[in-house]
């Protein structure tokens, strides 16, 4: 189907920069030498040390499951830390058997990460030199990764309300990598699966591997759009157990893969790279049942603060995740962070998250006692 330059341009903004252009007007940003904070990319939320301590404060700024950690999952971890005298196995292969079972998969289809960052950067250094296409806004490591392992990147930016169409993506000659985050963050829209499945194809005949980032799948309510079972050929798919279970500090993501590629990964990855707790914890806290009680809370807890919120006067960008985008009113977005932390109450300014700017904020939902204490709080704010 034909679409029109005018309506290209009005639904998306490509980025352009000072330093030159592609020849899709997409923006290029590589400058070898450069520090990646030089570069003004974003930083992350749940920003709660000070000193080498925690702030005690109420943390909306991180997308954690809003009902965990599940019950005696912490004592538990409290039992077992005695196996940190010793090494943990250096591939991790009891927990990638474990998750592999979980999903149905084989464990040569399964690599574990120390959280899903790192797998962001070991694929990133085991794709050819070239460019990097990311699909934005969205989460900024994608961006740091692909410049430190010597990737040129380029964006394709949708705008508010930043619905995306995959059939108007260009994927430009050169490009060996690609990033697409579903459900996005920050925004929490959902791309369909057949979509991603015609973009993969797209992306294989460009030569270019495709990375679906899937790690707050397990809490949307649209997780039927998950391209797990579809078997894609050079594609990488991302999860996060220790986000799902509410530990996000003992770091354990893992990527599903065919087995070529998932030994690719295997050889960049350093051994003893996951923890013995993390391991641990994938073997026995895998729960459907908990994993499906956590949806349904979440997605009644992220109903309550859209209606909250869209009453204050704040528009509230439609999310299928357990956070929400919002374009905020009578202050800025730091304003609003810096007046919301003297509370006790942390939420993630998103104004330093490439393509949007400082009327956007982001908050994940948490249990509804907090998530009404933060309603209040924003409440006396606008009085």
């Amino acid at each position: 189907m034909c679409r029109s330059n005018t309506r290209r341009n009005s639904a998306y903004n490509i980025y352009q920069e000072r330093n030159g252009r592609s020849s899709s007007g997409a923006q290029e940003v590589h400058r070898p030498g450069s520090s990646l904070r030089s570069l003004g990319l974003a930083i992350h939320g749940a920003d709660v040390w000070r000193d080498g301590k925690p702030l005690n404060v109420i943390d909306f700024s991180s997308n954690v499951n809003p009902l965990a950690p599940p019950r005696g999952l912490l004592p538990y971890l409290r039992k077992i830390v005695g196996l940190s005298t010793h090494y943990p196995e250096a591939d991790a292969i009891s927990a990638r058997a474990a998750l592999a079972s979980f999903h149905g998969l084989s464990e040569k289809n399964i690599v574990v990460g120390n959280g899903a960052n790192e797998l962001i950067h070991l694929i990133s250094s085991a794709v050819p030199k070239g460019k990097a296409l990311i699909l934005a806004p969205t989460y900024s490591e994608y961006e740091q990764a692909t410049i430190g392992h010597g990737l040129k990147p380029y964006f394709y930016v949708s705008k508010h309300p930043f619905d995306v169409d995959l059939s108007d993506v260009k994927i430009e000659p050169g490009t060996s990598l690609i990033f697409l985050c579903n459900p996005n963050n920050p925004t929490g829209k959902v791309v369909k699966r057949d979509a991603i499945v015609d973009f993969q194809r797209r992306a294989e005949a460009a030569g270019a591997t495709l990375v679906v980032d899937e790690v707050h799948m397990d809490l949307c309510d649209q997780e039927e759009e998950s391209v797990i079972k579809e078997g894609l050929e050079n594609t990488v798919i991302l999860r996060s157990l220790t986000k799902l279970l509410g530990v996000p500090g003992l770091r354990l993501g893992y990527s599903i893969s065919s087995p070529e590629w998932a030994s690719k990964i295997d050889a960049v990855r350093p051994a003893w790279n996951v923890n013995v707790l993390s391991i641990e914890v994938a073997k026995n806290w895998l729960d459907s049942n908990f994993i499906q009680e956590s949806k349904t809370y979440a997605s009644r807890e992220r109903t309550y603060l859209s209606g909250s919120l869209a009453r204050l006067g704040f528009e509230v960008i439609p999310s299928h995740a357990d956070y929400l985008l919002i374009k905020i009113r009578g202050m800025t977005s730091t304003e609003l962070k810096e007046k919301l932390l003297s509370k006790g109450l942390l939420i993630r300014d998103a104004s330093t998250i490439r393509g949007l700017n400082n009327q956007y904020v982001r908050i994940g939902a948490l249990s509804h006692r907090k998530n009404a204490m933060l309603m209040r709080a924003i409440k006396e704010l606008l009085a």
